[in-house]
This record gives structure tokens, sequence and C-alpha cells, in this order.
């Protein structure tokens, strides 16, 4: 990743220009960067072919589904909870009415 000025901290790769196996002149633009204030077009150091488009997406973007699936997970732990607890409480009413049955007086002794 390019750095442009010593203020900047990240960039994420918001297109690509080229594909996977296009060749790149020198000098030719084949990606654009976001920055934290401007987006720019980096030019190509060297000829040669693009190989492989390491950063598919941006890190922001990476990021953020990180966020997601750690948020489904919380939640999905929670729902599970809440499922077992449903469940503990359904227990104890079969075991209360089964209880109320046998103490109803019909008793065959």
């Amino acid at each position: 990743m390019p750095k442009w000025g010593l203020a900047m901290k990240e960039g994420s790769v918001t297109s690509w220009l080229k594909n996977e196996g296009d060749k790149v002149n020198k000098g030719e633009t084949f990606v654009e960067i976001e920055t934290e204030k401007v987006v720019n077009e980096f030019e190509s150091p060297e000829e040669g072919i693009l190989l492989k488009k390491v950063i598919e997406n941006d890190i922001n973007t990476a990021k953020q589904r990180i966020v997601d699936i750690e948020k489904k997970k919380t939640e999905d732990v929670a729902l599970i909870n809440a499922l077992q607890g449903a469940l503990q409480q359904c227990d104890i009413f079969l075991k209360e009415l089964d209880d109320a049955s046998s103490d109803d007086g019909n008793d065959k002794d």
C-alpha cells in the first residue's frame, strides 16, 4: 500500500482498474485507493502482469464482516440460552403437572 503523506494511517482498495492476468505498463493506473481524505489512483512503478488481487475488498469491509460475525455469534448464544431456559421451564411445568396428577386423590392403593 503506498503512503501518501505523513498523516496517512490507512488506505482501502476501492476498485481495481485491471483484472488478474492483465498487462500493466509502467506509470499506468491500475488500482484506486481511498485514504482518510481522498481517493487516489495508483500508478504502477514497473511494467508487469497483475497476477493476483491480494486485497479484493478493502480492509474496512473485512473489519465490518468480523464485527458482524461476532455480533451474530453473540445473538446466537443469547438465543440458545433463552431456548435452554424455556426448555427448563417446560420440564418444571411437566414435572409439576405429573406430581399434581399423582396427588389428585385418585390413587388406587
